[in-house]
């Protein structure tokens, strides 16, 4: 289990916990018949949640299905449908949305969500690397080593969020490509030489990126496109 994944099942843990705590009152009241109080018959006691105390927790669950649950899921569907239905003021529906978080952190805590998404990923760079192998076979290398290079910067983005890796640095600015490759090799997403690996396959970005397109060849740029591919799928995000 990832490091991400065990974060987002505490989380969900946390808000399953706080959603079941609701202050309750206890009223005891004598049956009526008709305008007469019967007296002499035992009293009746009934328990009500606080309304608050509900709503509050409908809308921490729905907001933690929203966050977790992957898009189109059943989850997100159900919640939806129950909310527009009820309203978030109804123990009914905190119940079902309890239940809807149970099963996503059932997902999460068996891999189903973190596979699900590796898949969308790798899915979507595919594509983009189709892209740059088409406008190699068309001599468009520069553009080629653009499109291929932004697939791997943002995978080894994605792959540091997967790790828990922050993006930003203390003063609020965007990390470098090569010091979230740098971070990814210390919390142990690859080894030494892979991180070396990924330094030598961001000159090339660098020189595309700066318009340095005399330093490498279509060549190059075919080789660096299989191996963009290779790495994506040796490492998913």
């Amino acid at each position: 289990m990832t490091t991400n994944a065990k974060a987002i099942l505490e989380d969900i843990d946390r808000t399953l916990d706080e959603a079941e705590n609701i202050r309750t009152e206890t009223h005891t009241y004598y049956p009526q018949k008709g305008q007469w109080i019967e007296s002499n018959r035992p009293p009746k006691t009934e328990t009500t949640q606080d309304t608050g105390d509900v709503t509050r927790a409908c809308l921490i669950l729905a907001s933690a299905i929203a966050r977790y649950a992957a898009p189109n899921s059943p989850f997100r569907t159900q919640t939806d449908a129950v909310l527009a239905k009820y309203g978030p003021s109804n123990n009914h529906v905190r119940m079902q949305l309890s239940g809807a978080l149970r099963g996503i952190r059932h997902e999460y805590e068996h891999g189903l969500l973190n596979s699900v998404t590796e898949l969308i990923h790798r899915d979507l760079f595919s594509d983009f690397l189709e892209m740059a192998q088409h406008l190699t076979e068309k001599g468009f290398k520069d553009p080629a080593a653009v499109v291929a290079a932004g697939v791997l910067e943002q995978h080894l983005r994605q792959l540091a969020q997967k790790h828990t890796i922050p993006l930003l640095k203390d003063n609020g600015e965007n990390k470098s490509t090569e010091a979230i490759n740098a971070d990814l090799a210390k919390a142990g997403a690859y080894d030494t030489p892979t991180q070396k690996e990924v330094t030598a396959k961001l000159a090339l970005r660098n020189q595309a990126a700066h318009a340095l397109w005399d330093k490498y060849d279509i060549r190059q740029v075919l080789i660096f496109i299989d191996w963009v591919r290779f790495f994506l799928a040796k490492f998913p995000a």
